[in-house]
């Protein structure tokens, strides 16, 4: 309803009052300046009676008021049930001007649609306005699912084991980012040097992944001991790689802990340099291929 204030500007010092409000709540008073609502729209009358000792006046107001209707809003998600870290849009119709509220996990405030992440279950509402100025308010409810939780990787022996919380995970594991067939099991085997990640997935066909773990197929002690070496480990800003063991050339490979590569080069000479000035201080790893022969080490950038 909107609320509208009269006042009476009267002449001759009246002193009583009594209005008639077509259409109004309420719809008589006598007050000097009530304040009336006007529920429904319409196009209503307004009268009008002043008195004082000397007699009365009435003032007949026809088609005075003009009550607008409310705009009808309508506001929907793409989602109604997300899993946390998921996102979804908003949309609302029926009015000209949309704010939106609270201000938390929404690309913005303003609009016919919006996109939101909330970490957890709430409801959003919408304020439209049309072209005339009537508003009103619809909300939409977002439920929050909070998925597996975190998933670990651990080596334990020669097999990698994921451990999460959840009883009722089901677990997918990954190599480099592709599905392994058929490996669905807590822990794995894994035979090739790559990236293995777990997909974790909950009774509402919630997800979320693990961390890459590394596994080489080689130890550092092993690689101590192999007939290609790899100096200085620490290195700074070159890595020499002695092939005198071998006539053929040699691929080199460099990739940072979460397996992304860095550096994939050949070398032919005996001993050669890599340069790895470009290298931020960490852990990296170097795979070295020559004829089937597949070794690689850790090792160290510091620069200092």
């Amino acid at each position: 309803p909107k609320s509208v204030k009269f006042n009476d500007n009267s002449e001759n010092f009246p002193t009583s009052y009594e209005w008639i409000f077509e259409g109004g709540t309420p719809a008589t008073s006598t007050d000097k300046n009530p304040v009336v609502e006007y529920a429904t729209a319409g196009t209503y009358n307004v009268t009008l009676i002043t008195g004082n000792k000397f007699g009365y006046d009435t003032l007949d107001l026809k088609n005075f008021i003009t009550a607008n209707a409310a705009p009808t809003i309508t506001v929907s998600a793409g989602k109604n049930i997300l899993c946390r870290g998921e996102s979804t849009m908003l949309y609302a119709t029926g009015a000209q001007e949309f704010a939106w509220s609270p201000v938390f996990a929404i690309s913005s405030t303003s609009g016919d649609s919006v996109i939101i992440n909330p970490p957890s279950s709430i409801s959003y509402n919408v304020k439209g306005t049309s072209a005339n100025g009537c508003t009103a308010t619809k909300s939409v409810a977002i439920t929050i699912l909070p998925g597996p939780g975190i998933t670990t990787i651990n080596k334990v022996g020669d097999s990698l084991t994921a451990t999460n919380s959840n009883p009722t995970t089901i677990f997918q594991w990954q190599f480099n980012g592709m599905d392994m067939n058929g490996e669905t099991g807590k822990s794995i085997r894994p035979t090739l040097e790559g990236n293995y990640r777990v997909v974790a997935t909950d009774t509402s066909g919630c997800e979320n992944n693990s961390l890459n773990y590394f596994f080489s197929t080689i130890g550092i002690n092993e690689m101590a001991t192999s007939t290609i070496k790899v100096f200085p480990n620490p290195a700074s800003e070159k890595l020499f790689i002695d092939n005198s063991a071998f006539d053929s050339p040699l691929t080199v490979t460099v990739f940072d802990n979460l397996g992304k590569v860095i550096i994939n080069t050949k070398i032919s000479q005996q001993l050669e340099a890599i340069d790895i000035s470009q290298l931020n201080n960490g852990v990296y790893f170097i795979t070295l291929h020559n004829n089937g022969l597949n070794q690689t080490q850790k090792i160290i950038v510091n620069k200092q």
